[in-house]
């Protein structure tokens, strides 16, 4: 039989409410460092950003979890010394035999975990879609001297009426393993405006420069708004700059739309739904065979 970690066997005599909430507080707060651009996370970006000019978006986030799961699993093993003193000689012994157990529970059954993962992955995917999607609200014209003015929009779905500051464009590039996208984040203001610090920027792909030259010359610009929408790195040039305004920061994802996240929203349902019937028809035939429902076995 194999022996059970001796540092997971530790950890256990601490009881679960407290691991539970050391580990899920952890990751509640690298989930806000990455989200929010700040703390380990931004550290993290902007060395790589002074190094290289860019940044890896998924290698920084799992190295701040990681980070910050560490102070976690030593506070944990300090605290397991001390429940280990005050248990019955014979209860490390049960819950070696319990971890065993659970480990071959666990191997058996590994395809079904791996296939749970996904599933959650993909629905919990499918609802931020659907989310987005449903809030958007509908299509509404809306004058960008509204925003400028502090105003908040009815609809986040709009098509915005104002004149594009080409000159003062910026360019932010995300890099993931072998892919670099482009984005260019151009000031959209009203014709009487003459702050150095624009409200208002459209977001879209450096490619679609030229492809809609003709739309983006004139205007006006459909898309979906959202608030304090500039990515982190950009929100801190531009603080260093002095260009970042105090109030919000209002961008423009052009000729996006809510029927997009919809269908997105649809797109991650549907494999979650194949991802759950191709499961069940596993444990299914593994029944029907009348031996272990494994899936991958």
């Amino acid at each position: 039989m194999r022996t059970p970690n001796q540092v997971a066997v530790r950890a256990r005599a601490v009881p679960g409410w407290i691991r539970a909430l050391l580990l899920t507080s952890s990751l509640g707060l690298a989930s806000v460092w990455c989200l929010t651009y700040t703390g380990p996370y931004r550290v993290l970006a902007e060395l790589q950003l002074d190094a290289f000019g860019s940044y890896e978006v998924v290698l920084t986030g799992a190295l701040v979890v990681l980070v910050t799961l560490l102070p976690a699993a030593v506070i944990i093993q300090v605290l397991a010394t001390f429940y280990q003193r005050v248990e019955a000689p014979d209860v490390r012994l049960q819950r070696a035999a319990h971890m065993a157990a659970e480990e071959r529970t666990l191997v058996a059954h590994l395809g079904y975990v791996i296939a749970g993962a996904f599933f959650v992955g993909f629905v919990g995917t499918a609802l931020y879609f659907l989310h987005d999607g449903l809030l958007a609200g509908p299509l509404t014209s809306l004058a960008v001297a509204s925003l400028e003015a502090g105003k908040t929009p009815e609809s986040r779905y709009v098509t915005l009426e104002g004149t594009l500051r080409f000159e003062d464009a910026r360019t932010f590039e995300t890099e993931t393993q072998s892919t670099t996208i482009q984005k260019v984040f151009i000031p959209l203001v009203s014709a009487s405006s003459r702050s150095r610090a624009p409200t208002v920027y459209l977001e879209t792909y450096s490619t679609w420069l030229e492809m809609y030259r003709d739309e983006l010359a004139r205007g006006p610009f459909r898309g979906v708004l959202s608030e304090d929408g500039l990515p982190g790195p950009l929100r801190t040039e531009l603080a260093r700059s002095k260009l970042l305004p105090n109030g919000s920061v209002w961008v423009l994802d052009y000729r996006a739309s809510p029927e997009e996240s919809l269908t997105m929203a649809g797109v991650f349902g549907f494999c979650a739904g194949v991802v759950a019937v191709l499961a069940s028809a596993v444990a299914w035939i593994r029944s029907r065979r009348g031996g272990p429902a494994r899936m991958g076995a």
